[in-house]
């Protein structure tokens, strides 16, 4: 789901350039495509033939992707890319996985908020998006829920399409009570001072993660009992 700068090397950390399954690309600014030419490169000239990737992104994808190459490198290119578009709502399946996409709320470009689920289980990832009723229903049920919060309160503006902290929370917090009575408690996750913002919006646990493995912990608004706490996990996406 979307690679950024500097996320193929991350990825690599785990998984073989041939070993990937496909690729879900939330929008085309390039901070959320980049490394796919990296990837694109090593699987092109691996030491065994692979499979042209499945490749989800919005429209225009292809133009967006091929527009810093030359003109005669572009098609071999998206040889190695099996592009597929989406139908909002529809579900497509990739490498074992159902995934389901709406759109999101990030300004004039088309953007996606993905629900990806396998053997009962859910994943939402939000990419950038402002508070939408697309975010609530993608988020709806899910195990873990990856949502951006780029900008604290102490950013007075922020920029459209992208969420303060707190928003993150609100979203949750309309999430919660579309569930409502539903069992089991999650945890909202941030990073640094967005999951403190997080917390002024949301009813629950706080757990700020940090790359180093140590957390802090603040409560949120409520202290209803356990059972009540209907929420998804959160984790601050980059930019």
């Amino acid at each position: 789901m979307d690679l950024g700068s500097g996320a193929l090397a991350n990825l690599l950390e785990h998984v073989r350039p041939d070993g990937l399954g496909g690729l879900a690309l939330t929008h085309m600014h390039y901070d959320h495509y980049v490394d796919i030419y990296g990837l694109c490169t090593a699987r092109r000239f691996w030491e065994k033939e692979v499979d042209p990737l499945p490749l989800l992104a919005p429209p225009h994808a292809s133009e967006v992707i091929t527009s810093p190459l030359q003109a005669g490198s572009r098609e071999e290119f998206m040889r190695s890319l099996d592009l597929r578009g989406v139908r909002p709502g529809v579900p497509q399946g990739i490498a074992g996985f159902d995934i389901v996409a709406l759109p999101a709320a990030h300004g004039a470009i088309d953007s996606l908020i993905y629900r990806i689920s396998r053997d009962g289980k859910v994943v939402c990832y939000s990419g950038d998006t402002d508070l939408c009723a697309a975010l609530v229903e993608q988020a709806r049920g899910a195990d873990l829920f990856i949502c951006e919060a780029t900008f604290t309160s102490q950013v007075r503006n922020r920029m459209q399409g992208h969420l303060f902290a707190a928003e993150a929370g609100e979203a949750l917090g309309r999430y919660r009570e579309a569930v409502g009575g539903a069992k089991g408690t999650r945890t909202l996750r941030g990073v640094g001072a967005e999951g403190f913002a997080a917390a002024d919006s949301f009813y629950g646990t706080i757990v700020a993660a940090r790359r180093d493995r140590h957390v802090a912990v603040a409560l949120g608004a409520s202290t209803e009992d356990a059972g009540r706490k209907q929420v998804a996990d959160v984790l601050r996406c980059a930019r």
